[in-house]
């Protein structure tokens, strides 16, 4: 399905619409990509997709080794610049490929089989995006889209360390004289930040209304300082960005932004590409195992078996992984395709479906990324915990990404929308 987003004469539409310490960089700086237009020019989803495997199978080589470092992935996000991959979801008319929501998720997913780290880092950049497509300006959209196009990237600067929402957030808006604003605070979980073009940034103003600005990264008054340091996901930069009046113009502001406390499909979309990396991590998960048990497993002792795959009891395990791992790839392009139609009719009960599925994989997501990353040692019995292998980097990143919010209220929000669906008398088909 083609974009049918904004375009220089067609404002305001979506594109879906149709990890160590700072000493970690190699030169003690993230390197900012400088480019020309010299990113590829992709057109369409099959273009997209097919750049994506061909990426993915690229990076799955060195995904380990990037895990162990524990650093900006310079290189490999390079390469991501250069494929054109990072205006997948931009129209035509911009210049990108207009690839539709089903496509760029996918894209996210491909990439999360063989770095999750990597596809972290680019689900920031596709949501920001999404959001200067769907609600930014003439003016912005003129001046970022364009970089965009050219491989530079959005990383992210919405969240706060302590603070649960928006209205306790300690960053601050404040309306200068000359009719801009300038923007002082500190953020934390910042991926996507260190080596990126522009930052989205959540903010509140003195009147408490939420408002997300975009500014350059490489500017006076902007530290961005990687000290991520979690046991997964290791090379998302997703650490400290601090702003120190920090000027940024009133047609870089999208103000009010109701962000995540909204039904509007952004941030809907943004849960998809969640879900998308915890299952491509799963698919990571499970082909390395797959490959260990074929390989080098040993058979469970005094069983009779001569290969470790000859066990009943693995077979079973492997039989319901893989059901399960195909189940959450359906859900996940069922929901896209759920919120693109829910997007074309505005109507309400389709959005509620968009909703209901969009939640249903989330949880189902998270659920396959953990629990299928430690069901493969199982399998392989003690020489897969080899720490050289380092297996374990699929469950790390895992277990670390599904932290981002509590899984089980994704499953809890699914269900209250079924439950209210069947309370006003009605029973919609995405009941069943």
């Amino acid at each position: 399905m083609s974009a049918r987003g904004s375009s220089p004469s067609s404002a305001n539409s979506a594109w879906w619409s149709s990890e160590a310490m700072s000493s970690a960089y190699v030169d003690d700086k993230p390197p900012v990509l400088d480019r020309d237009g010299s990113a590829a020019v992709l057109r369409g989803d099959a273009d997209v997709l097919d750049v994506a495997r061909e990426l993915a199978d690229e990076l799955r080589s060195s995904a380990s080794e990037r895990d162990r470092a524990g650093r900006y992935p310079a290189a490999a996000l390079e390469q991501v610049a250069s494929s054109g991959l990072l205006a997948a979801g931009i129209p035509v008319e911009w210049g990108g490929a207009g690839a539709g929501a089903g496509a760029v998720i996918e894209v996210i997913r491909l990439l999360a089989t063989a770095d999750a780290s990597v596809a972290q880092t680019l689900q920031p950049h596709f949501q920001l995006v999404d959001a200067v497509l769907l609600d930014g300006g003439t003016e912005l959209q003129s001046v970022l889209l364009p970089d965009v196009v050219a491989g530079g990237r959005v990383g992210n600067a919405i969240a706060e360390r302590g603070a649960a929402d928006g209205a306790q957030h300690s960053t601050l808006f404040r309306q200068t004289d000359e009719g801009t604003w300038e923007l002082d605070g500190s953020k934390y979980y910042c991926t996507g930040a260190p080596g990126s073009s522009w930052l989205g940034v959540a903010v509140r103003g003195s009147d408490d209304t939420m408002s997300l600005g975009f500014t350059r990264t490489e500017r006076d008054g902007i530290t961005v300082t990687d000290d991520w340091a979690g046991m997964g996901q290791r090379s998302t930069g997703s650490g400290t960005v601090t702003f120190a009046a920090v000027r940024v113009p009133d047609t870089h502001v999208i103000r009010p932004w109701a962000g995540a406390e909204s039904r509007r499909a952004t941030h809907y979309v943004g849960r998809l590409l969640h879900a998308a990396i915890d299952i491509g991590t799963a698919e990571g998960a499970l082909a390395d195992g797959l490959r260990f048990l074929a390989e080098r497993a040993r058979p469970a002792p005094g069983r009779g078996f001569r290969h470790a795959g000859d066990d009943p009891l693995v077979q079973r395990s492997v039989g319901a992984a893989t059901a399960r791992v195909h189940a959450g790839r359906a859900l996940l392009a069922h929901a896209a395709s759920l919120l693109e139609y829910a997007v074309r009719t505005e109507k309400n009960v389709d959005m509620q479906a968009a909703v209901v599925a969009a939640e249903q994989v989330k949880g189902l997501a998270a659920e396959l990324a953990v629990e299928i990353s430690s069901e493969v040692f199982a399998w392989c019995g003690g020489s897969a915990a080899d720490e050289r292998l380092n297996l374990n980097r699929y469950w790390r990143d895992a277990r670390t990404h599904t932290l981002h919010d509590p899984a089980q209220w994704a499953y809890a929000t699914a269900g209250a929308e079924v439950v209210s669906a069947i309370g006003s008398g009605t029973l919609p088909d995405f009941v069943f």
